[in-house]
């Protein structure tokens, strides 16, 4: 299987978080891609699977939704469906229906 440059990392593996703590304070943090798991790379399934999350994450904003209620018309919690939108977990059957609603401009 192909592999190629993660999309999350640009490919270096790590990438720069801020952490905050409970005092108030902060830090910046060079911390291991999670989604390459620090390779540096990812599958060109995984590709796909982000991208189609990007497309229906832009659905939803044209439509002006947000996560919440996006996960709440499909039926899921809301971690689950930004794992989705993520790549991260694959999308249910019959859900491409409800965004091809919404890029009609209908209210589902």
């Amino acid at each position: 299987m192909d592999t190629l440059r993660c999309y999350h990392c640009d490919g270096q593996g790590e990438s720069l978080a801020h952490l905050h703590y409970a005092d108030g304070h902060g830090e910046w943090r060079r911390l291991r891609c999670t989604t390459c798991d620090g390779t540096g790379t990812v599958s060109q399934a995984q590709q796909v699977a982000w991208e189609e999350g990007r497309r229906r994450r832009d659905i939803r904003m044209a439509a002006d939704l947000t996560q919440r209620e996006m996960a709440a018309r499909l039926g899921f919690p809301v971690a689950e469906y930004s794992q989705m939108e993520h790549g991260r977990r694959e999308w249910p059957e019959g859900s491409e229906s409800v965004f091809a609603a919404l890029e009609e401009g209908e209210h589902v």
